[in-house]
C-alpha cells in the first residue's frame, strides 16, 4: 500500500515537471537537464523519506520515470495521430 502511494506521488512530481517544462519552452538545453536532475532527486527524496530503503526507492523512483514517460508519449502521438 506504501508503494503505491509512492508511486502515485512521484507521478505527481513528475507531471509538474511536465508542466513546467512546457512553460519553459524557451530555457536552453543545460537548463531543462538541470531542471530534470531537481526533479528526479526530489521524487526520489520522498520514495526514501517514505518507505526508508535506498534500493527499493531508487527503482521506484526509476519505474515511475520510465512508465510516466512512455505513456506521455504514446499520448503525443495518439493525440497527433487523431489531429
Amino acid at each position: 500500500m506504501i508503494k503505491t502511494m509512492v508511486w502515485c506521488i512521484q507521478l505527481i512530481i513528475w507531471s509538474g515537471y511536465t508542466i513546467i517544462e512546457m512553460i519553459s519552452n524557451r530555457d536552453q538545453f543545460v537548463a531543462k537537464v538541470i531542471l530534470f536532475f531537481v526533479f528526479a532527486y526530489l521524487a526520489y527524496l520522498v520514495a526514501e523519506t517514505i518507505l526508508k530503503r535506498k534500493k527499493i526507492a531508487f527503482s521506484i523512483t526509476v519505474m515511475t520515470f520510465l512508465s510516466f514517460f512512455v505513456f506521455q508519449r504514446i499520448a503525443w502521438l495518439v493525440i497527433a495521430m487523431s489531429s
